[in-house]
């Protein structure tokens, strides 16, 4: 089972012309023309000699920069118990707009996220709701209280 979860969409077919593409991993750092097919990375050419195919939508993103989607592994999106601060899709909304691909909820919420029945619903929620892959972390204690452990198998 795939821990992160969200409500998924139709993948994304994009030119995205001239962006000053950096990845670390591949040994990328310069401009280029990137063509995302079905969502995922299908192309690399030199700026603006890439042609979009039909029916794709074209970024022209000279003097931008374009990174691998980042991970926040620390969010607080305040559900259950406190939406009227966050929710999961204001809160994944956010993460989207500010280039993360995916993020992992902390378990302080009201309740806490100490239970397998709580958590369910959340990763439920989320396949509903969330516009980014979105985990959750589960309590290690009871209420975060550091009084008794959770069931941590079973939040596994």
């Amino acid at each position: 089972m795939n821990p992160l979860a969200f409500r998924g969409g139709e993948p994304a077919d994009v030119l995205i012309r001239g962006a000053h593409a950096v990845d670390p991993r591949e040994g990328l750092d310069r401009p280029l023309d990137v063509l995302v097919r079905s969502g995922e990375m299908a192309g690399l050419a030199e700026p603006g000699s890439a042609a979009a195919p039909e029916g794709t939508e074209v970024i022209e993103a000279a003097g931008r920069h374009l990174f691998p989607a980042f991970v926040d592994p620390h969010v607080h999106l305040r559900t259950p118990g406190q939406e009227h601060k966050e929710d999961l899709e204001s809160g994944t909304r956010a993460a989207a707009a500010g280039g993360y691909g995916a993020v992992v909820a902390m378990p302080n919420t009201t309740p806490a996220v100490d239970s397998p029945s709580t958590l369910r619903a959340l990763i439920d929620d989320a396949r509903e709701r969330a516009v980014v892959p979105t985990g959750f972390l589960a309590a290690v204690t009871r209420g975060l209280e550091r009084r008794a452990l959770t069931e941590m198998a079973e939040l596994r």
